[in-house]
């Protein structure tokens, strides 16, 4: 079994903040321009992928191109065993693993988590995509249900088998106190999951109960203004093992402030 390298609490996130052209060669690096390496650092990003797909993540060259997919990068080999694929064209199956992060929209937050147990099974990152292929859904738009143009939004909430029927949801805010609290994810019969749209908006409300909870705290490390729920855009979830799920967030603002953050916290 791949072992991932251990995580450098020390480094420093993926914070580049001149927009790049997708267009343009060489393609995006997945452990440099995605969503992922930018939210957890490129180490723990390089463990997340290793972990899942049981290999060197250096050694994965992903599509950037998939037809209807822009800034989406999919992988058809290895095998990502008990997973459905979401493309499925000429007989070959393709997960996603990240999306191109566009710097020019705004600041992903960039959290600490747990480096994986290669020991234990991680699943695929979940992703919020429109029918456009543009990623992210304002949470403020998540807790109305306001997501008509989200691809699959009528489908089960792809978390995979719990025990008690819920998930975690972490927030490790750079420079705030650490919040996680509880979402249920079944709809009360056996094994069955609620749809997405529903899954979204229980999760934006638990961006809005740590709002909530640390407004304060959060306002303290970004300055300016205090922070609204509809600044806030929920790209996707990454799982950091077992049913605890750390969300993939984006602002509508710029925060330089966070480098700071990441070489003293």
């Amino acid at each position: 079994m791949y072992s991932p390298h251990q995580y450098f609490e020390n480094q420093t996130p993926a914070q580049v903040y001149a927009p790049q052209s997708f267009s343009a060669a060489p393609p995006p690096d997945l452990l440099g321009d995605g969503y992922i390496s930018n939210s957890f650092y490129p180490e723990v990003a390089h463990a997340i992928f290793s972990t899942i797909l049981q290999v060197n993540a250096n050694s994965l060259k992903p599509s950037w191109d998939v037809h209807g997919w822009p800034g989406a990068a999919f992988i058809s080999r290895p095998t990502v065993v008990g997973a459905k694929p979401l493309v499925a064209t000429n007989g070959k199956h393709r997960w996603c693993l990240d999306h191109y992060y566009d710097r020019s929209l705004g600041s992903v937050v960039s959290q600490k988590i747990p480096h994986p147990d290669p020991w234990r099974p991680l699943q695929l990152p979940i992703f919020f995509v429109h029918e456009s292929g543009r990623v992210g859904v304002p949470a403020s738009d998540a807790t109305m249900r306001r997501i008509e143009s989200l691809r699959g939004r009528d489908d089960p909430a792809p978390v995979g088998r719990t025990a008690y029927g819920s998930i975690k949801i972490c927030i490790n805010w750079p420079g705030v106190t650490d919040y996680s609290t509880h979402i249920r994810v079944d709809t009360g019969r056996a094994e069955e999951r609620i749809d997405i749209a529903l899954f979204l908006k229980r999760i934006a409300f638990a961006i809005a109960s740590f709002l909530e909870c640390h407004g304060s705290e959060v306002q303290a490390t970004i300055g300016g203004e205090r922070l609204s729920l509809h600044e806030i855009t929920v790209i996707g979830l990454v799982n950091a093992g077992l049913d605890k799920w750390f969300p993939i967030l984006r602002l509508s603002r710029f925060v330089f402030s966070w480098l700071d953050f990441s070489l003293t916290g």
